[in-house]
């Protein structure tokens, strides 16, 4: 997926080129994005954080409300639903599972 079709890898290499972009970034995530063209859902909030080659950051998204004991093992473990495509200081953690 190109930068062009992926807004987030547009809005990542505009950091990487504008240093007062990112801080407004950093400062203001939903106003900075929604100027930039993307949606921007009422009530959702954005922490931005910035790795470096000392830093790995490590979401953990919300439990799934209505998950099954194997399908939660499965998660757990980096099956189907774990892990995808973490890129961390030059360094790939995790792998692209899609089944």
């Amino acid at each position: 997926m190109s930068a062009k079709e992926n807004p987030m890898q547009k809005i990542i290499t505009k950091c990487w080129q504008d240093e007062e972009f990112k801080k407004r970034l950093m400062a203001d995530p939903a106003a900075t994005l929604r100027a930039e063209g993307v949606s921007v859902p009422e009530g959702i909030k954005f922490k931005v954080v910035e790795e470096d080659e000392h830093t790995v950051c490590i979401v953990i998204p919300p439990k799934p409300e209505m998950l099954g004991d194997e399908l939660l093992a499965d998660q757990v473990s980096g099956g189907a639903y774990g892990l995808y495509g973490c890129q961390a200081g030059g360094m790939q953690m995790g792998h692209n599972l899609t089944g």
